[in-house]
């Protein structure tokens, strides 16, 4: 089950699981040069849980304190899920600020 759910992920040399991952293990971890990832942020993470009207525990307020919604930078922390061949998805749009 550990390398199934790692399955065609990669890893940066300094954040890689340890090796080996279990017993009779017979996975092999290959080098690659280059990745290409593709990074989904649904627009429902924020319609239906940031600017939810009712039940978006304070965020709606935070975000537009920020100046969500303006011509101008605001950063961050975010929570994102990384999944096999490059898939990076947002798993909860505001952890806290940078």
């Amino acid at each position: 089950a550990k390398c199934m759910n790692i399955n065609g992920c990669c890893f940066p040399r300094n954040n890689m699981p340890e090796y080996p991952l279990h017993p009779n293990f017979h996975c092999k971890i290959e080098s690659i040069d280059k990745v290409c990832a593709v990074a989904e942020c649904p627009e429902t993470k924020f319609k239906y849980y940031v600017f939810e009207p009712i039940s978006n525990r304070g965020k709606k307020a935070l975000f537009e304190s920020w100046g969500y919604g303006k011509i101008e930078t605001v950063k961050f922390i975010s929570g994102w899920m990384v999944y096999p061949y490059g898939k990076i998805q947002i798993a909860t749009p505001m952890g806290g600020l940078l």
